[in-house]
């Protein structure tokens, strides 16, 4: 009961919207940035693909007013959003207000990005914006009772043929006089099964209409949902697949199933077909990289928990009956011959959904923190807590009722027995009723690893005062410019966003600092809650934060807390990457489940023979599968391959289109790119900025919508003409196509070493705190010094491999092998007093570039050997980050820097042990003070 009245308050009173899973995972511009002009155009990228039918921007200025203009289209890479922005916005602080619908399982979603024109003096606080495009609003309890229902649809229809056929049909035939009724009973629950299985389905459709287009426009949802989107197209393919297994079901035999072959047959394969289409919207879906063998696992994860569950509630309505018309020597037969059959089923399905469930976690949840500290990993956490009883009660009716039956030798005791069977039986009925609901609810609430990315830059501060519940979130939690986020929990009426609330303040107050209290205003927030953003927090301290929050009629709502911000933002533990898998990985996984049905079978079988070559076959079959696995692992560079837009866009080039575009490039592009994209046409140097490098790192990153868009309309505030009017749609992309031809050859060209190349012995935490306790060093000296001869030949090749080593480690993202290759005095330096919490969480898990964004090492020079016998270098690289969107800023046409770094030897080579960033276009003038790492 105390289960049942918890799920009933999570479906009404949670917290946090459930449905938001295609999330904005970036902005170019940043979230909160401040431009000296107008931004062109805004890349959004999300971590789901977007359906086009719904997803748009709209931009809104300071008081929530909408600005005309904006136009948003979903570009290449349909996790990218792009939006052109009117011309001449003036200096203010504006919002992007971004809806979306995941194509992946139709989950809609909603959020703002601010940005400011001007300086930061224009910064102000942002009014809600009040688009009328927006969704209505849906009841969040209503989402996952859909998905319940459905899930509870699935379940009782699934299970109907096999459990039928393989359980309670051979149990059954000693007692052949009871055949037609049961048949009759039977065929009448499958005929409620199917009517309730394509009810729920209907409500299913309606809800996620709702979620479009809201409760208004129902059927404008209905034929958006049904005709423009991936959820629709395979809801449509789960209630088509459930009425041709409904056919089928029509021309079985039920009492002499395999007189009739091809129907029997018929009806097992779509009776395990119904479970796919619902998988192909899970968040195994989602997955760009590994997407059909998650799919797989989430296939047959929910095959085995239909068929258990399914089959659950098929003895409940179908043996259950029975037993009660027989005596109590035929209760024992029958039991004695179903309980078995069944438990054979459920222990298969449970191995099944055992490892399969464990992938499945460890893909979206990952670690501890995220399984304990998001809504997602709570709810699977209840799930798991669900998961005992019926372990319980199945290991008794396996364990205890068949034996008690067998044993039995008066018929008060069978009937006992029996009657016990019966009420256990009821009883997983009703739990497993339950842990469906709790996988709808499951189903949308967003994975936790999304949860702990998202969240990875901020602080929350969990709020509880007169009976009443919220969380402070700040972002991302450090000295400086933040974004706090009020987020009102349990005991309020309409959480999130409740329209009675006329006030909201946070205060802050640093008493060490003597600060004095600071106000800070927040305002209601497009996707709910209460936001503001400033740099209230000026120094590191113990802030105490008091938030009021008003409402007329009632009393104040006046929490208190104190919280530690630090220097850095606060570090957050970001689950590893988790093992993804090939296409070859599905093979692994029919051979893992035909392993353990042969240890199902070995468990529960007959003979000792039968039991042993179950068992060593299972065991064979297991062993494949895992090597198979094994070896279907993608590599790192492949996933990131696969996940990187660059990557979709260049090798989806069409050869034709990169034919057709050379000429065109060669009559439009040539004079200021040059023929080879380089920004070196013969017409460059009369420009009074130098073209764009088209094949240099910054270039690769942007979409092919970026390039369409410049082409087309020009660049402002550069000599870069549109040729909108020269140019049709098709020859802009056919010209684009022969850049990304380019863009390959030079990618490949490039020498940026990533993982395999930082191969150095890292240093360890412990070592760096022992560091930190040695005599202290004075600060580097300028390490430009002039003087020195030049090295010899050994020497150079030696710091060239050093340098070429910290570039490729400070790709691989691994921060302990790239300190390795610093000196002990730069390290005692940087870090005077050993760790720090930044240091710690980038040790943690190393965050590798992908092949686009690498940087690359364009050469060593000037290297010479120094009078006391250290070795000064200057090290040039091209780095795709060092790139400014804006036309008046300083012209660094090549996006390249330079560091003139001084090496130092010891027992193991050459280690860096001073280092300065210079001007690209001279040699010795620094212009970057020493730097830790």
């Amino acid at each position: 009961m105390l289960i049942i009245l918890w799920m009933t308050a999570w479906f009404g009173m949670s917290t946090t919207p459930a449905t938001a899973h295609a999330f904005l995972e970036s902005s170019d511009p940043a979230a909160s940035a401040v431009l000296p002009i107008p931004p062109r155009v805004v890349t959004l990228r999300f971590t789901e693909p977007l359906e086009p039918s719904y997803s748009l921007v709209e931009l809104f200025d300071q008081t929530g007013t909408e600005i005309s203009g904006a136009v948003s289209t979903i570009g290449a890479e349909p996790r990218t959003m792009t939006v052109t922005m009117p011309p001449d916005l003036a200096n203010g602080t504006y919002s992007l207000l971004w809806r979306t619908l995941s194509t992946v399982d139709g989950h809609t979603a909603q959020g703002y990005v601010p940005f400011t024109v001007g300086t930061q003096a224009d910064v102000r606080a942002v009014a809600e914006p009040a688009p009328e495009t927006a969704a209505g609003a849906v009841p969040e309890w209503m989402l996952p009772v859909a998905r319940w229902l459905a899930l509870l649809g699935l379940a009782a229809v699934a299970a109907i043929w096999p459990v039928w056929l393989f359980v309670v049909r051979p149990a059954i035939s000693p007692a052949w006089q009871l055949g037609p009724k049961l048949t009759r009973r039977v065929r009448g629950y499958a005929i409620g099964a199917f009517a309730f299985s394509l009810i729920a389905n209907a409500i299913a459709l309606v809800v996620q209409a709702m979620a479009i287009s809201g409760p208004g426009d129902l059927l404008n949802g209905l034929t958006i949902t049904l005709g423009q989107t991936r959820y629709g197209t395979w809801w449509l393919v789960r209630v088509g697949v459930l009425l041709v297994f409904a056919a089928v079901l029509l021309g079985a035999a039920w009492w002499w199933p395999w007189r009739r072959r091809v129907p029997t047959l018929l009806a097992v394969l779509a009776s395990a077909a119904l479970p796919f289409p619902f998988s192909m919207i899970s968040h195994a879906g989602a997955e760009p990289a590994g997407q059909a063998t998650a799919v797989a696992f989430d296939y047959i994860h929910l095959l085995g928990a239909a068929l258990w569950a399914g089959g659950l509630l098929f003895l409940v309505a179908a043996l259950t009956p029975a037993v009660r018309d027989l005596t109590a020597t035929g209760r024992r037969v029958v039991l004695g011959r179903a309980i078995p059959r069944f438990s054979l089923l459920a222990l298969i399905a449970w191995g099944v959904m055992g490892f399969t469930g464990l992938y499945s976690a460890w893909l979206q949840v990952g670690n501890l923190p995220a399984l304990t500290g998001t809504p997602y990993g709570q709810t699977l956490l209840l799930k798991l807590i669900l998961i005992v009883p019926l372990l319980l009660l199945g290991a008794f009716n396996l364990a205890v009722i068949t034996r008690k039956l067998r044993g039995a030798v008066t018929e008060e005791g069978a009937e006992g027995w029996s009657n016990h069977f019966v009420t256990a039986l009821l009883a997983e009925a009703v739990v497993v009723t339950l842990l469906l609901g709790v996988v709808g609810m499951l189903i949308g609430t967003p994975p936790a690893r999304q949860v702990i990315a998202r969240d990875a830059a901020s602080v929350r501060i969990p709020l509880d005062a007169g009976g009443q519940s919220g969380a402070l979130i700040i972002s991302p939690g450090g000295v400086g410019q933040n974004r706090y986020r009020l987020e009102l929990g349990s005991g309020h009426d309409a959480h999130l966003r409740n329209p009675a609330i006329t006030d909201a303040t946070l205060r802050v107050e640093l008493p060490e600092r003597q600060t004095g209290q600071i106000d800070i205003p927040l305002t209601s927030a497009p996707a709910g809650g209460y936001e503001a953003q400033g740099s209230e927090l000026a120094f590191p301290g113990d802030w105490r934060m008091q938030v009021t929050v008003r409402m007329p009629g009632q009393p104040d709502w006046v929490p208190t807390a104190t919280s530690s911000i630090a220097a850095d933002a606060a570090p957050v533990q970001i689950p590893p990457p988790p093992p993804l898998f090939g296409p070859s990985g599905i093979a692994a996984l029919v051979m893992l489940v035909l392993g353990i049905a042969g240890i199902g079978f070995a468990l529960a079988g007959g003979t000792p023979v039968f039991r042993k070559e179950a068992a060593g076959l299972g065991s064979a079959a297991i062993v494949a599968g895992l090597v198979l696995l094994f070896q279907a692992r993608l590599s790192t560079e492949a996933i990131a391959a696969i996940e990187s837009p660059v990557a979709v866009s260049m090798a989806a080039a069409d050869p034709a289109a990169v034919v057709r575009g050379e000429p065109l490039f060669a009559q439009n592009c040539v004079l200021c790119h040059g023929a080879g994209g380089r920004g070196d046409g013969p017409g460059a140097a009369s420009l009074s900025r130098p073209p764009a490098d088209l094949t240099s790192g910054h270039a690769l990153p942007h979409s092919d919508d970026d390039y369409a868009y410049w082409i087309e309309n020009g660049i402002d505030g550069t000599e870069m003409p549109g040729f909108g009017e020269e140019l049709d749609s098709g020859q802009v992309r056919d010209v684009i196509a022969y850049v990304r031809g380019l863009q390959q050859t030079a990618l490949l060209a490039r020498d940026a070493p990533g993982p395999e190349d930082c191969v150095v012995e890292p240093r360890t935490l412990e070592e760096i705190g022992a560091l930190a306790g040695g005599p202290a060093v004075d600060e580097p000296p300028n390490a430009t010094e002039s003087g020195g001869v030049a090295a010899d030949e050994a020497t150079r090749l030696a710091v060239t491999a050093t340098a070429r080593e910290l570039v490729a480690c400070s790709n691989a993202g691994d921060i302990l092998r790239r300190l390795a290759l610093y000196s002990d005095d730069r390290l005692r330096y940087a870090y005077p007093d050993g760790s720090t919490r930044a240091l710690e969480t980038m040790a943690k898990t190393p965050l590798p570039l992908t092949l686009a964004e690498r940087v690359a090492l364009l050469g060593v020079e000037d290297v010479r050997r120094l009078e006391d016998g250290r070795v000064s270098a200057r090290v040039l690289v091209d780095n795709p980050a060092n790139h400014s969107h804006d036309p008046n800023a300083p012209v660094n046409p090549s996006q390249q820097e330079a560091a003139r770094l001084i090496f130092v030897q010891d027992d193991d080579g050459w280690r860096v042990d001073e280092t300065r960033r210079e001007d690209v276009a001279n040699d010795a003038t620094p212009i970057a003070g020493p730097a830790g790492s």
